[in-house]
């Protein structure tokens, strides 16, 4: 009997089941698996991989051992240190590959863990940067010690990524209609345009409220480098509002700090889709299954590193001045912040000076153009 996916009474999933039988065999190979994705176009590539090796190692013998992907992982681990952030990818990849041959991992094995790993419906730059660039770090890092072959594995198309700030009566409304433990972290991404992680990590040890001043320890920033970031009145009105002084600046619904981590957006997930949510930015439901039970959830079009583009966008409207974007932001060249000189008409002032807080008398006993 040749193989098929089924569905066996009584176990979840996909399954491949069969008998191959290679020509001139006495005997076939019995398949009884379940299916490593429970996508029919997936499963039915993983059942003609295997159906393929089957028949090929009978005629022309196993292929020559290759060291297996855990080892490929502990390897690459060893030879560097490696993010928190990565090891977490790996460690979600080595749970769906465990010791598969290197010369096993191919674009349509990837396939299978893409649907195997990831939510249904993930967006491209997601498979990219949560399956794709790991598993090549790993295979090419591999293939440089003679363990495999190099990775032949093409990325999904992406769209370039254009920018696109926010206006300031949409913004506004996200810092109104966000849920109140999450709004102080609206205002900041707003008015000060850092990234999530610097954000995070932030400790009150590294502000300072009456000079109007926050410095980012290169620990913390992407580039590595010290920043100092200054306060727009409403930064300051809303860290002088917040209840603690000590440890964390930005705590969670139940006053704890966010966990350490390389890249925090997730942990905002949930506050964040609320919050764009209601200020009706765009977006769309995500649903699918858990133990037969349908979930859903709010997926909005962008994340919290958009306010960071909006807030260069609104930084120029205001300075016109690329070199103190580049400085202000953390840039490493002015060509990287070129693209937010025309990306928002110059009549968004006013409204962007009114949710920074920047009355005429600020900007009186102030360096703000």
């Amino acid at each position: 009997m040749p193989l098929k996916l089924v569905r066996r009474p009584g176990h979840e999933g996909l399954w491949i089941t069969g008998t191959v039988t290679p020509a001139g065999a006495a005997k076939g190979v019995r398949i009884r698996r379940r299916a490593g994705s429970d996508k029919p176009t997936a499963a039915a590539e993983e059942l003609r991989l295997i159906e393929a090796k089957i028949i090929r190692d009978a005629h022309i013998g196993e292929r020559p051992a290759v060291r297996g992907w855990g080892e490929a992982v502990a390897e690459y681990i060893r030879h560097e240190d490696r993010s928190a952030g990565t090891l977490k990818l790996l460690d979600r990849l080595t749970e769906h590959f465990g010791d598969t041959p290197l010369d096993e991992i191919n674009q349509a094995s990837v396939g299978v863990a893409v649907d195997a790993i990831l939510r249904p419906g993930a967006a491209a730059s997601t498979v990219v940067r949560n399956i794709i660039v790991p598993v090549r770090a790993v295979m090419s890092h591999a293939a440089w010690m003679g363990w495999g072959p190099e990775p032949r594995i093409k990325s999904p198309e992406l769209e370039e990524a254009t920018p696109k700030p926010q206006t300031p009566e949409t913004v506004a409304l996200m810092i109104e209609r966000a849920p109140p433990a999450f709004r102080p972290l609206v205002v900041w991404f707003a008015c000060t345009g850092c990234r999530v992680g610097e954000t995070l990590t932030l400790d009150w040890a590294q502000v300072d409220l009456s000079a109007r001043l926050a410095i980012l320890l290169p620990e913390t920033t992407k580039a590595g480098k010290r920043r100092v970031v200054d306060l727009y009145p409403a930064a300051v009105a809303m860290l002088a509002a917040l209840p603690h002084r000590e440890g964390r600046v930005f705590r969670r619904v139940d006053r704890e700090p966010y966990r350490a981590s390389d890249n925090g957006g997730g942990q905002l997930r949930t506050p964040w889709a609320t919050t764009c949510q209601r200020a009706g930015v765009g977006g769309r439901w995500q649903e699918w299954k858990v133990a037969g039970r349908p979930k859903r959830r709010w997926i909005p079009e962008i994340g919290p590193h958009a306010l960071r583009h909006t807030w260069a966008s609104w930084h120029h409207v205001i300075h016109k001045d690329l070199l103190r974007l580049r400085d202000d932001g953390g840039w490493a060249s002015v060509g990287q912040v070129e693209c937010y000189a025309h990306s928002l008409p110059g009549h968004h002032a006013a409204s962007i000076r009114q949710i920074w807080g920047l009355t005429p008398q600020w900007q009186r006993n102030s360096s703000v153009a």
